[in-house]
C-alpha cells in the first residue's frame, strides 16, 4: 500500500490517503509531484504515481523490470534502483507516463541497498560487499569494491523474545555522510567505511547490536539504527 501523511505538526501526523496499487512494495521515493516505488517478489519492477492530489493519489506510470527492486535513490528526473540480481540500474522519470531505463551496471549480485553522493553510488549487497560506481561519466561504472571475508553465512540464534533470525550479513541500507558511509549490516549491526577515496572502500567502525540491523539514518554526528530482535 502507499500512505500518504501530512507532517505540519510533527507530533501529530495525520494519515491523508492509502491506496491499494502495489503487490510487494520495497521502497519510494519522492520527485516533486510525482513518487517512484519498486517493487520486488510477483510485480516486479517500477511504479509512478502521481501524488499532485495527496487526497487521490493515481497510477501515472510502469516499469517492467522483470527483476526486483528494492532501495532506490531519486535526483532531478533521475532514479537509481538496487535491483537484486540485476545489480545497479538508472531510469529517466522526464516523462512519467513512459519511464524507460538509460543505464544499469549488472554484475553486482544481489544489491539491496544504495546511497548516492557527489556523483558516486554507494551499493551494499547480500554478501556484506560495499560497492562504489562512479557516475559522471556516459555510463556508470565500478570504481571502488570492499568484500568481507568469505564466511557469508553464520548460522541463526534466538533473540530474547523468542524469535530467530539468520545469520546473515547482508548491508540491507546505506546512508552516506561526508567521508563515510554508514550500513545496517544485518547481525554485524552497524558498519562504518571510509571513502575518502572511492577506490578503496575501507571499514574504519562496527557496532554490535541486540538483533539484525534493517535501516540506517545519519544527522550529523548521530546514527540512527532500525534493529530487530
Amino acid at each position: 500500500n502507499l500512505y500518504i501523511d501530512e507532517i505540519h505538526e510533527l507530533n501529530q501526523p495525520n494519515l491523508v490517503s492509502t491506496s491499494s496499487l502495489f503487490s510487494h512494495a520495497q521502497d519510494i521515493a519522492a520527485l516533486d509531484d510525482y513518487v517512484a516505488v519498486s517493487e520486488a517478489m510477483g510485480t516486479e519492477g517500477l511504479s509512478i504515481v502521481d501524488v499532485r492530489n495527496p487526497s487521490n493519489p493515481v497510477a501515472a506510470g510502469y516499469l517492467d523490470m522483470k527483476f526486483g527492486g528494492y532501495e532506490i535513490e531519486a535526483s532531478g528526473t533521475l532514479v537509481y534502483l538496487a535491483a537484486d540480481v540485476a545489480g545497479f540500474r538508472i531510469v529517466d522519470l522526464q516523462d512519467p507516463q513512459n519511464p524507460y531505463e538509460i543505464g544499469k551496471y549488472p554484475t553486482i549480485p544481489k544489491l539491496w541497498s544504495l546511497a548516492l553522493k557527489d556523483g558516486f553510488a554507494y551499493g551494499g549487497d547480500q554478501f556484506g560487499a560495499l560497492s562504489v560506481l562512479d557516475l559522471q561519466g556516459k555510463a556508470p561504472r565500478q570504481t571502488g569494491l570492499y568484500q568481507p571475508s568469505p564466511e557469508t553465512d553464520q548460522g541463526t540464534y534466538t533473540c530474547p523474545n523468542g524469535d530467530w533470525l539468520f545469520g546473515d550479513i547482508t548491508l540491507y541500507d546505506v546512508s552516506v555522510s561526508g567521508d563515510y558511509v554508514y550500513a545496517a549490516a544485518g547481525v554485524n549491526g552497524l558498519q562504518v567505511f571510509s571513502v575518502v577515496n572511492p577506490s578503496k572502500p575501507t571499514p574504519v567502525g562496527n557496532l554490535d547490536t541486540a538483533g539484525s540491523a534493517f535501516g540506517v539514518a545519519v544527522s550529523g554526528d548521530e546514527a540512527y539504527l532500525a534493529d530487530y530482535c
